[in-house]
């Protein structure tokens, strides 16, 4: 069954490490924007998500928050790699992958990537006892355009889930396929904040399926 998850908002700080000269690199995260060789990015955001009423069988009020901790490094010929750990305390799961840049203008830029992300976690309480664990993929691509000190960037992604396992009560739960899983389009607008800091705001619209 496929089910639509509510946008969801994020405000994320962007810090970055320089390993050459202190500047040369711009402190937008999402945007596809030039990063020298073994350069450093780094950002924390938090998202505010809500469960669709298919899932939880109510209407929910509460905006259930992810935390995650971002990392991008530069490498040569106009790749990157990106390195990601998310958590909201029930679920932990680790992104990686590289990412290739191709500019079209001064100011218009895009990103092809492809990520891979292990996940796991359980829920133990009262009568409800679940875990799941498995492997997803993540082909992706962005396009960001620069304003001044503001950028704007639009990213699609595809989902696939590599394997999948878990545990209801006594019940377990195995899947292995390599199966089409949905769909994810998001948003980013960006500006300085002070110094090398940005601020972050934006939107995810998930759509997958629900097992």
């Amino acid at each position: 069954m496929k089910i639509v998850f509510g946008i969801a908002l994020a405000l994320t700080m962007s810090m970055h490490a320089h390993g050459q000269t202190l500047g040369t690199v711009p402190g937008s995260f999402f945007y596809p924007d030039r990063l020298e060789s073994f350069n450093t990015k780094f950002a924390f955001d938090v998202m505010f998500g809500r469960v669709p009423f298919d899932v939880v069988e109510e209407a929910q009020t509460f905006r259930w928050p992810l935390f995650t901790v971002r990392s991008l490094i530069g490498l040569p010929e106009n790749f990157a790699f990106e390195a990601t750990l998310a958590s909201d305390f029930v679920m932990f799961s680790g992104t990686f992958g590289p990412k290739w840049r191709y500019d079209f203008t001064e100011k218009l830029h895009s990103y092809v990537g492809i990520d891979a992300m292990v996940f796991g976690g359980r829920v133990n309480q009262g009568q409800f006892n679940q875990s799941a664990s498995g492997w997803l993929t993540y082909p992706n691509i962005a396009l960001g355009y620069q304003f001044g000190d503001i950028t704007l960037t639009l990213k699609g992604e595809l989902n696939y889930l590599l394997s999948l396992s878990g545990r209801s009560g006594n019940i377990e739960i195995s899947n292995a396929n390599n199966a089409f899983n949905g769909f994810t389009i998001s948003g980013y607008i960006e500006q300085p904040l002070w110094k090398d800091n940005y601020v972050i705001l934006g939107a995810r619209f998930n759509h997958i399926k629900f097992y």
